[in-house]
């Protein structure tokens, strides 16, 4: 479970890196974007590890990327929502490496982060984040 929920932190944080980012571009262009017609900010805090991953696919080219968390997710939905339909031997049995696995998953996931505030610092400098909050109210994001 506190895999999943950071996991969860990770894709969370990254697809609002990548709103900031086409919000940025959008405000360069002169254009109004508004992500929240594909969903509102308060209920993607609320939704599931695999609604998540279908909001960071729209973001992001990087396949691999999304089929290892959806691989993540099948994983923890096998061993937590389907528990104590199975034995504990065959959830051991799917779980043995599967750390190494979860820590490769959240630096890839890290890294995308990261190169995501990079690019923001780069190319949207000027636009800070409580600029970004008055500039939305003007261009109707």
């Amino acid at each position: 479970m506190y895999m999943s929920l950071l996991i969860e932190h990770f894709l969370k944080e990254s697809i609002f890196e990548f709103e900031q980012i086409l919000e940025g571009s959008a405000i360069s262009m002169h254009v109004a974007f508004n992500p929240r017609r594909l969903y509102s900010r308060d209920d993607l805090e609320n939704q599931p590890l695999g609604y998540l991953i279908k909001v960071l696919e729209a973001y992001t080219v990087d396949n691999n990327l999304i089929m290892d968390l959806r691989r993540f997710s099948k994983v923890r939905n096998e061993c937590i929502h389907k528990l104590f339909g199975q034995k504990i031997s065959i959830v051991n049995r799917k779980l043995t490496g599967f750390d190494k696995f979860f820590y490769e998953l959240v630096v890839r996931l890290v890294q995308l982060l990261l190169s995501q505030i990079e690019h923001k610092k780069k190319h949207f400098n000027w636009i800070c984040d409580p600029c970004f909050q008055e500039v939305r109210k003007q261009v109707k994001l």
